[in-house]
């Protein structure tokens, strides 16, 4: 008989379905995040002002592999997984709770309205982000190091253990919280956007699904195939402009940016409209691939052990 499981199962098994995700798209992140620094405030990263032609996301691809090899495609992975530990591993082990206290009356998990289920996952998506703030900061500014490092100019940190220790000393704790503001109303729309898009599909062709002459086995699993792929969807086109006004935030020295609003305003002036949807080839890929994965891995890991799934 299958049961609500205690928030600790639910996180350890988001973790480790965070952890397959991650793993098998990060280089589609760490592209993503070149992509979004690109012509920066119109400088190059060596301060001069210039408008260099922007690459593609091969051409950065290319780049990376050509002049950096590799392994770092693989660049702050670790720092990564931790970042996914508190952020999906909190907000999609709590939700299922936050959705319980809005039901009201009759409702149940397949019937809750859907601004509830928007409710709950920016609640939560929020509570992730915060906690989970510091290890993103210090993943962007690994990740956008190697543009230094390419370039045959010194990087900032020597590595993720470097990062932590010098934004610390330099920043103070205050450092890792840089863009706080952006990063958790970003985390709370993107978290309603994608859990409430997978929870409600998922239910939505399950009950449809009832109707129709269908084995059991393709029942059970095409729901959470389907959900998953309207999941990439909706997150990639709602997080992309708050994606790229997160990273320049995180990714600046103090003082570069008044507010996110600024950081909008500067970017649209300097860089045009367009530079809100910078890296949406490989945002699309990364939300797609990494929600289609992981939704599959922990539904997966649930129904191994028999519990209640989302």
């Amino acid at each position: 008989m299958s049961q609500q499981p205690p928030f600790l199962q639910n996180w350890v098994l988001a973790c480790c379905a965070a952890f397959v995700s991650e793993s098998s798209t990060y280089p589609l992140d760490l592209v993503k995040t070149r992509l979004q620094l690109q012509n920066e405030r119109g400088k190059s990263i060596n301060g001069k002002r210039t408008q260099a032609p922007l690459r593609s996301m091969t051409g950065i691809m290319r780049d990376i592999v050509v002049k950096e090899g590799v392994l770092s495609m693989f660049s702050g992975l670790s720092i990564a997984i931790l970042r996914q530990c508190f952020n999906a591993g909190v907000s999609v082990g709590l939700y299922p709770y936050i959705r319980l206290s809005l039901c009201s009356g009759e409702e149940t998990k397949e019937t809750v309205a859907l601004w509830k289920r928007a409710l709950a996952g920016s609640i939560t998506g929020c509570v992730g982000q915060t906690l989970a703030q510091p290890t993103d900061v210090v993943k962007v500014r690994v990740q956008a190091d190697g543009r230094l490092r390419a370039a045959g100019l010194t990087p900032r940190y020597k590595g993720i253990r470097d990062a932590f220790s010098r934004i610390l000393a330099e920043e103070g704790v205050a450092g890792f919280y840089t863009a706080l503001g952006s990063s958790v109303w970003r985390a709370g729309i993107i978290n309603a956007a994608g859990i409430a898009s997978y929870d409600g599909t998922k239910h939505w062709v399950a009950g449809a699904m009832r109707e129709g002459a269908y084995s059991p086995g393709f029942q059970d699993h095409a729901p959470s195939f389907i959900a998953a792929f309207v999941c990439g969807v909706v997150s990639t086109v709602v997080s992309c402009p708050l994606d790229v006004v997160k990273t320049r935030l995180m990714n600046s020295t103090p003082g570069t940016y008044r507010s996110p609003g600024d950081c909008f305003v500067q970017l649209v002036k300097e860089e045009g409209l367009i530079s809100m949807w910078k890296g949406i080839v490989p945002t699309y890929q990364r939300q797609a691939l990494w929600n289609g994965i992981f939704w599959v891995a922990l539904e997966n890991f649930q129904r191994a052990l028999d519990i209640e799934r989302l």
